[in-house]
Parts: C-alpha cells; sequence; structure tokens
C-alpha cells in the first residue's frame, strides 16, 4: 500500500533541444511527462517509498502515455481516470543555457480540469503517512478547487498528515487576487507549509521569512510548521512553539533548471519525515535534492536513489573536511569574518543563540564564536566536527568547558581585547552614581527640574575605591581612576603590587570603601558570595559596582539592603537572569543604575573581540595552539 498520496495533474512536456532558440523558432522536441505533484511522487519512488497518484487524463494518446510513464516510474496509478470528452494536458518548454525557461501551457479544459470528486471516495486512506498537496491543481478550475478541498478534508478525516506547497502558477488562475486569497485559504489544511520566499511576497506582501512564517503559522489552527525557502541558501524553519532555525542550503557549480527544485525539496522532506529523520535534517534532505535537481535539464531527472543521495552526503563530507566551516550563531564585525576567510574557511552566520537553532545550524561547524550563551555537551554532540569554542569576551561560564576537553575541543577567549572597554564603563558607571546622572536626566524627562535639590550628587575625590578581582580588568580600572585622587585598594589572592593600590584582605575592601567594584571571575567558589554578610560590612553611604556576572551577587539580599539604607546605592550591568525581567524588584528601585551588560558593547571592542577570536579559530583549524585558550587539550 502507499505511503505517500498526492492529487494533481500530470504534464505531458515537450522540450525544445534548440538551444536558445525560443519556442518561435525551435524545431526539435523530445518528451517526457511532468508536473509539480507528480514530480514528488518520481523522486520519492526513486527512495524507495510507496507512492499513489490521484488524477484524470484524457482518451487520448498523450493519456496513454501518461499512465504508461506513471507505471514505468513505479508510481501507483489505481486511481487514475480516464475522460472521453477532454484532452490531456501539455505543455511546450525552451532550452536556454541560463535563467529559467520560458513554457507554453496548453491546460485549460483539460480532463484533469473535469475532475469528478467522487473518485475520492474509491482511495484507501489506510497506509498512508503523509499527503502531499500543492495549490497548482485547485488554479486550473472551480470544479478541481472543489475536488482539492474535498481531498484535504479526507485526509483530516483519516488523521493524515500533510504538506502544503503553494507553487504558484499565476497564469492558470482566473486573477492575481484570487489566487493569493484562494492559496491563503487552501494553506490551511497543511500541517507543513512550503512557501518560497518569492512566493511570501505575492502572496503576504514579504520577503522576511520570518514574516512569512509568521502569517501561516497564525493562518490556521492545523499548521504546525511553515518552510520557507530561501533558494540556494537553504530554508528557514519556524514552528507553532516559537523554534525556529536555519538549514543552510548547498551551493552548486552550475544550476542548469530550477524547474523541479521546489518539488524536490518537498519531496527530501517527506521522505526525511517518513524516514524517521528530525524535522532540521529533513530540511537538510530536502535541500540536497533540490540541489542535485537544479544541475539536470528535465523536471525530475536529478531526483536522486538512496545510493546516489549517500554518493552526494560523501561528497559534502569530503568538501567539508577540505573546507571547515566556522559557525557564527551572532554576526560578528566584518574584520573578523575577513580573517576567516581569507584563511579559506567558510563562514556561516546563523540566526540566533536558541539552543535548538545552533544545533542544526551549526551540525557541519569546526568552530564556533559565541557570547554569553550556554553552550552544553548537547549542543557539542550535535557538532561533530567541532575543534574550537570561542568566547567573544573573558568570563566563560555559560561554556561547560570539562565537556569541551572530554571532547577534545580547545575553549578559547579574548582576555586583551575588552579590559580597557570595562574599565571605562565600571568608572562611568561609578561617576554616574555619585552624582545622580540618571535620575537628574530622568527628571528633566518628567519635568522636574527641581529634582535635584533633594537629591544632590557626591564628589569621588578623596573618597576609597576598594576593587575585588585585581586581574587585567581591576588593575585597568586602577589606572583609570588615578586622575581622581581617589585612594584605591584592591583584593585578589593572585595579584602582585602595583604602584598607587594597596592590597588589602577581602574584609577591608567591605569595611573601608566608600565603592566596592566588582571584578571577580565566575567560579564556584565566587558564586553567591557577595550577600547580607557583606553588605553589613559596608558603610551606609557606601556604593556597590558589579561589572562582573550577576551570579557573584545574592541578588535578594541586595534588594533588602537598597530597601533598607544599609548601603547607598548600587551599579549593576550583570545580572543572574538575562535578560532582567522587568518584574525583578531591582528595576523599582531608584538608587539603582542598571544597564543591560553592555560593558564591552562598544565599536572598538566589538572589533578587537572579533580579531583575537577568529585569530585563535584559525590557529587551532590550521593545527596550531590557540593564545587564550581556557583548557588544554592533549596531542
Amino acid at each position: 500500500m502507499s505511503e505517500i498520496l498526492t492529487l494533481g495533474e500530470p504534464v505531458v512536456t515537450f522540450a525544445s533541444t534548440d538551444l536558445n532558440k525560443g519556442l518561435v523558432d525551435s524545431i526539435n522536441y523530445y518528451k517526457f511527462l511532468g508536473g509539480a505533484e507528480l514530480n514528488v511522487m518520481i523522486g520519492a519512488t526513486r527512495l524507495g517509498h510507496n507512492t499513489e497518484y490521484i488524477s484524470q487524463v484524457g482518451a487520448d494518446p498523450l493519456g496513454q502515455f501518461t499512465i504508461k510513464e506513471i507505471a514505468r516510474y513505479n508510481v501507483g496509478n489505481h486511481y487514475i481516470a480516464t475522460d472521453e470528452g477532454n484532452w490531456t494536458a501539455f505543455q511546450l518548454k525552451e532550452l536556454v543555457d541560463q535563467g529559467d525557461p520560458s513554457t507554453f501551457n496548453f491546460r485549460r479544459n483539460s480532463a484533469a480540469a473535469h475532475f469528478d470528486k467522487s473518485l475520492i471516495d474509491q482511495v484507501d486512506f489506510s497506509d498512508v503517512k503523509i499527503a502531499h498537496l500543492s495549490g497548482i491543481f485547485p488554479a486550473i478550475s472551480l470544479q478541481a478547487r472543489e475536488a482539492f478541498r474535498y481531498f484535504a478534508e479526507q485526509l483530516i478525516d483519516h488523521g493524515i498528515r500533510t504538506t502544503f506547497d503553494p507553487n504558484l502558477r499565476p497564469a492558470l488562475w482566473e486573477s492575481r487576487e484570487v489566487m493569493i486569497e484562494t492559496i491563503n485559504d487552501l494553506a490551511k489544511y497543511g500541517e507543513i507549509v512550503l512557501p518560497g520566499i518569492d512566493e511570501g511576497e505575492i502572496l503576504i506582501g514579504s520577503r522576511d521569512p520570518e514574516t512569512i512564517a509568521d502569517f501561516y503559522l497564525n493562518n490556521s489552527d492545523r499548521t504546525q510548521t511553515v518552510v520557507v525557502k530561501i533558494g540556494s541558501d537553504g530554508a528557514y524553519v519556524k514552528n507553532k512553539s516559537g523554534e525556529s532555525y536555519i538549514v543552510n542550503g548547498f551551493k552548486v557549480e552550475k544550476v542548469v533548471d530550477t524547474v523541479g527544485a521546489g518539488d524536490g525539496f518537498a519531496l527530501g522532506l517527506i521522505t526525511g519525515l517518513i524516514e524517521g529523520l528530525t524535522m532540521a535534517d529533513a530540511v537538510r534532505r530536502g535541500n540536497a535534492v533540490g540541489a542535485l535537481q537544479v544541475q539536470t535539464p528535465g523536471d525530475n531527472d536529478g531526483y536522486p536513489t538512496q545510493e546516489e543521495l549517500e554518493a552526494f552526503w560523501q561528497i559534502i563530507r569530503k568538501r567539508h573536511n577540505m573546507t571547515k566551516q566556522v559557525f557564527l550563531p551572532d554576526d560578528i564585525p566584518a574584520v573578523g569574518k575577513k580573517i576567516l576567510e581569507e584563511a579559506g574557511l567558510e563562514v556561516v552566520v546563523g540566526s540566533g543563540r536558541d539552543h535548538e537553532k545552533m544545533k542544526a545550524e551549526g551540525v557541519e561547524a569546526s568552530a564556533v564564536l559565541i557570547g554569553t550563551q550556554k553552550f552544553d555537551a548537547d549542543i557539542m554532540d550535535a557538532m561533530p566536527n567541532l575543534k574550537v569554542i570561542a568566547r567573544n569576551g573573558v568570563g566563560y561560564d555559560a561554556v561547560d568547558v570539562d565537556a569541551a576537553t572530554q571532547r577534545g575541543i580547545y575553549v578559547v577567549n579574548t582576555p586583551k581585547a575588552l579590559s580597557g572597554s570595562v574599565a571605562e564603563t565600571a568608572v562611568s558607571e561609578l561617576l554616574a552614581i555619585s552624582k545622580n546622572l540618571y535620575q537628574d536626566s530622568k527628571a528633566i524627562h518628567d519635568d522636574n527640574w527641581n529634582y535635584r535639590k533633594a537629591h544632590p550628587g557626591r564628589d569621588i575625590e578623596g573618597k576609597t575605591v576598594g576593587i575585588l578581582g585585581f586581574g587585567r580588568i581591576g588593575q585597568q580600572v586602577a589606572k583609570k581612576l588615578s586622575g581622581f585622587d581617589v585612594k584605591v585598594i584592591a583584593f585578589d589572592p593572585f595579584a602582585k603590587d602595583v604602584p598607587g593600590v594597596k592590597l588589602v584582605d577581602r574584609e577591608t575592601i567591605f569595611k573601608t570603601a566608600d565603592y566596592v567594584m566588582v571584578h571577580l571571575p565566575a567560579l564556584p567558589e565566587t558564586q553567591h558570595s557577595i550577600g547580607a554578610d557583606e553588605f553589613k560590612l559596608m558603610k551606609n553611604d557606601a556604593f556597590l559596582i558589579n561589572m562582573a556576572r550577576g551570579s557573584i551577587l545574592v541578588e535578594s539580599d541586595l534588594v533588602l539592603a537598597l530597601k533598607s539604607g544599609e548601603i547607598a546605592g548600587a551599579a549593576l550591568d550583570v545580572f543572574e537572569e538575562e535578560p532582567l525581567p522587568v518584574t525583578n524588584p531591582l528595576v523599582a528601585l531608584e538608587n539603582v543604575l542598571l544597564t543591560p551588560h553592555i560593558a564591552s558593547n562598544t565599536v572598538e571592542t566589538k572589533a578587537r573581540m572579533a580579531v583575537d577570536a577568529t585569530n585563535d579559530i584559525v590557529r587551532v583549524l590550521s593545527g596550531k595552539n590557540p593564545e587564550s585558550a581556557v583548557n588544554k587539550i592533549g596531542k
């Protein structure tokens, strides 16, 4: 019995063999069978699946040819009726050496246009796993449109999963307006909807993949996943739960004919799902079949067998071994990408930091460059070629370094790139809370000029600044404060003497500093290490500035200390939960300055981090040791 079922119109194609002659001047043609829905069935059959095709042809030589060819392709033809009064559809197709070939259709009043929906009542749906629906069949006549709806309702009644490809053919419709309205309505029958980016522009007025996906996800309760085809770049996937990602396409040296590529994508996806692949891997298979098809002149000649598909994967794997891929979940400055490209590496920019997106989009990566997002063993295992995880920044607490080390993956960071910028931001926030700059500015926006009278600022001259953590950033902070006539003390068990800075014990920092500046690394021993006990030690007019990690503070204790006046105020650039929810009690406090993790968010620092991170990626992928590794890999 059949696993895959469709309803469509077969089209006998007479394709010119006279290159670039056009249909008017061509005199030599060869004949083959096509049609979007049939192409999907032919390709699925080549991959070893049982298929069944529902249609109607004329009682004419082309109809006989159609039935014979469908049987030759091993596609089921049990539900192909013969119409004595109307002809089989056919088309003329030109031959060109570049671009899309022109076609001329003879489909109006065809046998399929007079399809009798009662034939659908004869169909055995019992073993069907997926039914493929296309927007072409309902375009050929009102009667075909009625049959399409009846077929789709039967599929729903039998609990059969459906795919819907808009497959726009404007020449077949009464008008553009009718086409748009009808296609968007019929798309509601698809559990998986497969629009192309050009179709999105016509159907909803947008070429943005996410906008297209959102439209069809909101169009119907039945639609669970939308896959937007974006040409050689691959496909954008989004599902009802909000998960979205890009599955990269495959570049080909020469495109011969794009006809059949979309159908190839559909059959690759459908057969992949039937074979138990994840949606991401099924889409990847669809991209592969589409790439194979565009390299051949026929409508379905490029569809592979399982053996041919495996040979394609072997070529891809071999190509990957020759050209290593660097995955960027977020884009980076051009200077960093240039370093990678000049090293002969393929750069793939993803669609964000979502866990599942990174797994799908980075599946072929040899290197990944990340920000502050979590990067655990699960993601590493989804990237079997991974050799290095580069972190844009200093802290690497979000990376499972032990898991990386066990898998032979380097973890590198960029400690030299951002010390100065973070120190500048730290000093800026110290000055801002001292002078009450944010609240004074807000008061003007609120038309409250006299706010300043009851809220004077404070001078920092003569005050004591205590620095917790005296590494690169802490030392840069001390250097930048040297012109402010303040006393700088610091605590760090590993620090060496620095002129102008007095090293003291941890307790002295909290007891004597007017400003406690946190620049500690995020380690198990520093997690939640500053809380109620430390705030009790601080002066009532002292301020806390945290530029390190939110997890170092006990946030609830800080809120109580700020509310009670135990300390005067705080400036925070990092938080335990990021983004910081607007419901967090810190947001409601007037004596705290909040910034969204911007300490190194400058044009210059981003460029420096990109340069340092990509240089280390190049070193690792060239077989050399990185400059800024945070783990050791045995060789």
